[in-house]
């Protein structure tokens, strides 16, 4: 699902105030009609006939304010790109998405046993932990092990440092 945004600042910009009812209705039908099928803002001639209860007759207003600016074959919904996703970013999250559910599919296989999906050669679901090896392991994400640095983790990260003792009690 995608979301068209409206924003605040049209309660005060002239070019959206000065739009009549039929003009201002057409802008939503056509803004959401260009979000859902993700045409970026252009809207064609032959697309008006596709956008609901959208009345021809309120092209020049919207042109005229500034909303709509023209283009061969068609029109540009101003300040679209500032205010709507872009098809790229969509599609882009819509992939993530999906290798989301697939990656859920696989770790809901994984668990019931079906190793179908898992990756060759291991019996792990890439982007998790297997299970025999506990969260709180000494193996970072790429298998290495951080052991024998002869520090402590707080040792290693203020190395250095000037070490300063903070009082435990306060004095008035």
């Amino acid at each position: 699902m995608t979301d068209a945004r409206l924003p605040e600042r049209w309660l005060v910009d002239r070019r959206w105030v000065v739009l009549t009812d039929t003009e201002r209705s057409g802008y939503l039908m056509a803004l959401l009609w260009s979000v859902s099928n993700r045409t970026d803002g252009q809207i064609l001639q032959r697309d008006l006939l596709l956008i609901p209860t959208f009345q021809a007759h309120a092209v020049p207003g919207l042109v005229a304010s500034g909303m709509w600016v023209e283009t061969p074959g068609g029109w540009q919904i101003a300040d679209f790109k500032t205010l709507q996703t872009s098809r790229d970013n969509l599609d882009a999250l819509d992939d993530i998405r999906r290798r989301e559910r697939e990656k859920k599919a696989r770790q809901r296989a994984h668990k019931a046993g079906n190793h179908g999906l898992c990756t060759p050669g291991t019996c792990a679901v890439p982007g998790t932990l297997p299970r025999d090896i506990p969260r709180d392991s000494p193996q970072d994400r790429t298998g290495e092990d951080r052991r024998g640095t002869g520090k402590d983790d707080n040792e290693a990260l203020v190395e250095g440092w000037d070490v300063v003792d903070i009082p435990t009690e306060r004095t008035a």
